[in-house]
């Protein structure tokens, strides 16, 4: 089994639910809008490992670790940001609000 890219797992934190049915509907309404070609491919590359079986069984398993990855990431990077402000004073203040 492929590991996921870091852009498809995006893909699955904005777009996807526990539910492997709804997550394919939604990818397959984002590819009928996208109109970035590298895009689409990445989509429809997502779309055919979704279709295999090996990934189907574990679907809701996966989908619930990566977003537990990507809360990690984004707390880490408060945190981090946090620090940065505190030791740089207000040179740093706009970072936060990104």
């Amino acid at each position: 089994m492929e590991l996921l890219t870091l852009d498809e797992q995006k893909l699955l934190v904005w777009f996807g639910c526990e539910n492997l049915k709804f997550t394919k509907k939604r990818l397959k309404m984002v590819v009928l809008y996208a109109t970035d070609e590298d895009f689409r491919k990445l989509v429809f590359g997502l779309l055919r490992k979704l279709n295999t079986e090996e990934y189907a069984s574990i679907y809701t398993d996966m989908f619930f670790d990566i977003r537990a990855e990507d809360d990690a990431r984004k707390a880490a990077r408060d945190q981090y940001l946090a620090v940065l402000s505190d030791t740089t004073g207000h040179e740093a203040e706009y970072l936060l609000r990104i």
